[in-house]
């Protein structure tokens, strides 16, 4: 089949292509979204702030999970649905994470020259096994994942054309939002600055997207004017809880500044392997082939990925300021472009090698076959088992039926334990309204011995009642 051949069933079926890969996404991200409250940190989120009201979530910072434009969402969809409706908390998160996958799609198109890049990219996001966790987990990260891509597209666009104030606004609308949910996506929008300086102060890049001196100062005006609006949002939006942040960052068991400066050598390789989990790490080799032979539309894209990924461990290594691996995500978007365009490339020159030169995309669907099987292998062997829980309803009922109006219940767990919070909500009230504790129950893995199993360093649970 002769590559233009081919080329044009591309073109001819492109909707129905991405309507395909996104609906199949969807269902990859549908399945078991209606499990139990309370994995991935969920419990934290919801309990610490998502339970309470839009005031106190804007005012309150005593634990990074408040993902706070996130919480809010949630916030609001548990007022809508009901505190206990699982779909319609993890909603938010799964509509960010669709609509991440279609700005993937148009990021790819603006950087590349081939629309099978852009085609490929979309796949390789739909089947990727953090992705798809995060966009069925109540967690800030879909978001930011969808908020940094479109960043990255509203920047490509304002560089590509004439800029406009709808763009402009957009731009800071979106900055301002991905770093409302997470606040380290300021290493981003630093690391998209740096790379814009570049390529303003370069002639021969600045050429490349046609422009003269005159535009190109007045490139630099729209874009300060749209940092300038982002700053001050922020500004006003995280004033009333800077110092609430700066002691959660010096003072978080697992996120203080020496913890994350001296982690620095570990965080690179976490990030990769954040994204390109095992198996999907051996294929890493394709993202440094889409990094040099890509075929970009302007040479400096070339340089996009590699700002955003260093230039914030630089940050990192500097201040000590940082955060986890999945605070990083904000790498995903390029780092799949790139690595589809990996793909592609050596697609193609094994076509030539062998002498397929009219069958290129039959070489490249088959290295994208082998990914995407591999990382679906993933999703339904690992993935889906490790965040299933299968007897959720059950659980809660039992809680329900054992429990009486006046016991006290004491959840021995840091995961899914929300199947339990009305039962407990209301035997706390009814033992403080009436002053009455008729018992204590205790819920716990069968198989741990409720004396000897440890809470709190090395003492039994009992330890909790020491006083009483």
């Amino acid at each position: 089949m002769p590559a233009q051949h081919t080329n044009n069933i591309i073109q001819k079926y492109q909707t129905t292509l991405i309507l395909f890969v996104m609906f199949f996404g969807g269902c990859l991200r549908l399945y078991q979204m209606d499990r139990t409250l309370g994995g991935g940190d969920e419990n934290h989120m919801l309990l610490y702030f998502g339970y309470t009201h839009l005031q106190y979530i804007a005012t309150t910072y005593f634990d990074a999970s408040n993902h706070i434009f996130h919480t809010m969402l949630v916030n609001l969809m548990s007022r809508w649905f009901g505190e206990e409706n699982a779909m319609a908390i993890r909603m938010p998160t799964f509509l960010f994470g669709l609509a991440t996958l279609w700005m993937t799609y148009k990021v790819a198109w603006k950087i590349f020259t081939s629309k099978k890049i852009a085609l490929l990219a979309l796949l390789i996001a739909a089947v990727n096994p953090v992705h798809i966790y995060y966009s069925q987990t109540a967690r800030g990260y879909s978001l930011m994942m969808f908020f940094s891509t479109a960043v990255i597209y509203l920047v490509s666009k304002l560089l590509q054309a004439k800029p406009n104030y709808w763009h402009v606004i957009l731009l800071a609308l979106c900055g301002f939002l991905s770093v409302y949910t997470l606040p380290t996506n300021i290493f981003l929008l630093v690391s998209i600055a740096g790379w814009l300086l570049i390529i303003i102060l370069t002639p021969s890049w600045s050429r490349e997207y046609g422009m003269n001196m005159e535009e190109r100062k007045q490139k630099v005006i729209w874009f300060a004017g749209s940092a300038l609006l982002m700053g001050l949002l922020l500004l006003l939006s995280y004033l009333p809880i800077l110092d609430q942040m700066v002691s959660t960052a010096r003072n978080h068991s697992l996120l203080t500044f020496n913890t994350q400066s001296a982690s620095i050598s570990s965080l690179a390789p976490a990030i990769f392997s954040k994204i390109f989990q095992e198996p999907l790490i051996w294929f890493l080799p394709f993202l440094l082939v889409g990094l040099i032979y890509g075929k970009v539309k302007q040479r400096s894209y070339r340089l996009l990925p590699i700002f955003i990924f260093f230039l914030p461990l630089a940050i990192t290594a500097l201040t000590g300021i940082g955060g986890f691996p999945r605070n990083y995500l904000f790498n995903f978007p390029l780092l799949i472009i790139f690595f589809a365009a990996g793909l592609t490339a050596v697609g193609d020159l094994v076509g030539k090698w062998f002498g397929f030169d009219g069958r290129k995309v039959f070489v490249t669907g088959l290295l994208a076959m082998v990914y995407s099987l591999t990382s679906l292998y993933i999703v339904l062997f690992d993935h889906y088992p490790s965040i299933k829980v299968p007897e959720g309803i059950l659980y809660k009922e039992k809680v329900r039926k054992n429990n009486g109006p006046n016991d006290l219940l004491v959840i021995n767990n840091t995961e899914n334990y929300l199947y339990a919070r009305s039962t407990y909500k209301t035997s706390i009230l009814n033992i403080i309204e009436e002053n009455k504790l008729s018992g204590i129950n205790f819920i716990q893995r069968s198989e741990l011995n409720k004396i000897e199993n440890p809470v709190v360093e090395n003492k039994g649970i009992w330890e909790l009642f020491e006083n009483i």
